[in-house]
């Protein structure tokens, strides 16, 4: 019996922990390609953003996007 609630914590255990990966990996991150300007404009008005591994795009939160394309147009 003892085993059987072990194995039963275990699988609870698991589907918690993908269910928390799975909330927490969806992307609420949107994507423009990172000119001078759009970098430089992002940094001015402080927008917090990061690279792409090429450095050829940058990356900032979705609820930014409004303010992204009012001030960086």
């Amino acid at each position: 019996m003892k085993t059987i609630k072990q194995i039963f914590l275990l699988i609870l255990v698991y589907l918690l922990g993908m269910l928390t990966f799975y909330l927490f990996s969806r992307t609420t991150y949107t994507g423009m390609t990172a000119t001078p300007e759009m970098v430089r404009c992002l940094s001015y008005y402080r927008i917090p953003f990061y690279f792409s591994e090429n450095q050829r795009q940058v990356f900032f939160s979705r609820k930014r996007l409004d303010q992204v394309n009012t001030f960086c147009s």
